[in-house]
């Protein structure tokens, strides 16, 4: 007897019930946007989905938190740049031997680094500027500042 590949995935999916609806758990997420509390599939490290109700093109989830839809943002792009300088091995003696750290409200979600810059006057043609130099990377230690007045300051 020969079967069709159709036959065959039919089978392995009713031997394998249990496992597959084990594998297919899933998670309550909030949508930043409308916060509407939706049921999303947890087996995957990154799963991306769309929102039915406020038509957000992607939601980025990772282990069961919602990211930001901000990766093109141009402060996406100079918290990325932050948190690269202070592990760059490079710049050891600039960050590294001084200690000097993104503090951990920042380093490990974007969206605070985000709203503080936006309430503390981000413009694109601004630069972070750290007013202690051997301080950390924090909301009490940052400010952004013309190109010209951070090349004074070095």
């Amino acid at each position: 007897m020969v079967f069709t590949s159709k036959e065959i995935q039919q089978r392995y999916r009713e031997r394998n019930r249990d496992k597959i609806n084990a594998n297919r758990k899933k998670i309550e997420v909030e949508c930043p946007i409308c916060n509407v509390i939706r049921l999303v599939r947890a087996d995957s490290k990154r799963i991306t989905d769309n929102c039915n109700v406020c038509s957000i093109r992607k939601i980025r989830i990772e282990k069961g938190d919602i990211l930001h839809n901000l990766s093109t943002h141009p402060l996406y792009i100079r918290w990325a740049g932050m948190k690269q300088r202070v592990k760059d091995p490079l710049k050891r003696s600039s960050y590294l031997d001084k200690g000097i750290i993104v503090c951990e409200e920042w380093s490990n979600n974007f969206l605070p680094f985000y709203e503080w810059s936006i309430a503390n006057g981000f413009k694109e043609d601004l630069e972070l500027y750290r007013i202690d130099n051997d301080g950390h990377y924090s909301p009490e230690n940052c400010r952004w500042i013309s190109h010209q007045l951070n090349c004074l300051n070095r």
